[in-house]
């Protein structure tokens, strides 16, 4: 609210007046410099990076290094090309033909290198869906081991109960044991205990099962994906990349190659009538 006149508020609003005059006309100290700038500073490294249709925008380091490749590729094959232009003077198909090679090495090159880079990732994507699949099936094993298990806690529970149900004709006999063996010498006192061995046999069973498919089981799939040539492709990385990479690689050189060397070779042959007519006509020229 603002201040009345006889209420009392007057000191205060001078107090406050000359405060705020004093903080306008104070200079600002070295402190509240060095203050300022680490402000700027944790402001700056916190700001959150620029996207662009919801992806971070791409650094412009980035964008130069990609730059910084082409330019390399282009004044190699700039260079390649005034070497053997002076190595190599005058006509002739050696300085060209060997102009359009080392252009597609250069080319083919480049873009082997980045179809390297992609099929690396497609084997890790390979890879990864294969260790899916075993550790699903694993999962599936531990499944069944720990419903046995249950199964084998409610059966062992199910067999105490009936021990305690028992429990005084069990004691009756161990009485009464003596007198019986001496009209059935064979006759002995049941064990309880032992309803509950199979249970520990079939728990001990599973267990070694799971175990053991633990290991084995890797070594099947291996094993089953082998078999077939699909499944090496996908299981043998030195296969994978012979026929994803090496191969695709060398038919697409020997291909631009083949149509460098092709296209030499066809701006030479339209050039030779005119040479030839050039020739005849310096002669008669040269006669008259």
């Amino acid at each position: 609210a603002d201040p009345t006149p006889g209420l009392g508020y007057e000191p205060l609003q001078e107090v406050a007046t000359s405060s705020a005059g004093d903080v306008l006309d104070r200079e600002p100290t070295e402190e509240t410099a060095n203050n300022k700038r680490e402000m700027m500073l944790v402001a700056a490294t916190e700001a959150p990076e620029p996207v662009y249709g919801g992806l971070p925008t791409p650094k412009v380091s980035e964008h130069m290094a990609g730059v910084r490749q082409a330019a390399l590729c282009a004044l190699t094959s700039l260079a390649f090309a005034s070497g053997i232009a002076l190595v190599v003077p005058g006509g002739g198909l050696v300085g060209p033909i060997m102009s359009a090679a080392q252009a597609v090495l250069i080319n083919v090159g480049g873009l082997a290198r980045t179809w390297h880079r992609r099929c690396a990732g497609y084997w890790g994507a390979i890879a990864s869906q294969r260790q899916d699949l075993v550790n699903e099936l694993l999962q599936l094993l531990e499944g069944v081991r720990k419903q046995v298990q249950a199964l084998a806690a409610e059966l062992e529970a199910a067999i105490d109960g009936l021990i305690e149900e028992q429990r005084p004709n069990l004691e009756k006999m161990a009485k009464h044991e003596s007198t019986i063996k001496a009209v059935a010498p064979d006759f002995e006192v049941p064990d309880p205990q032992d309803l509950k061995k199979p249970l520990t046999v079939i728990s001990g069973f599973v267990d070694t099962f799971v175990e053991d498919a633990r290991v084995s089981l890797p070594l099947k799939l291996e094993e089953q994906l082998q078999s077939t040539f699909l499944g090496k492709l996908a299981s043998d990385r030195r296969l994978f990349d012979q026929c994803a990479i090496q191969v695709p690689v060398a038919l697409m050189l020997a291909v631009n190659l083949a149509i460098a060397v092709a296209q030499v070779l066809a701006v030479a042959g339209s050039a030779a009538p005119t040479r030839t007519a050039q020739n005849a006509t310096a002669r008669l020229l040269s006669s008259n």
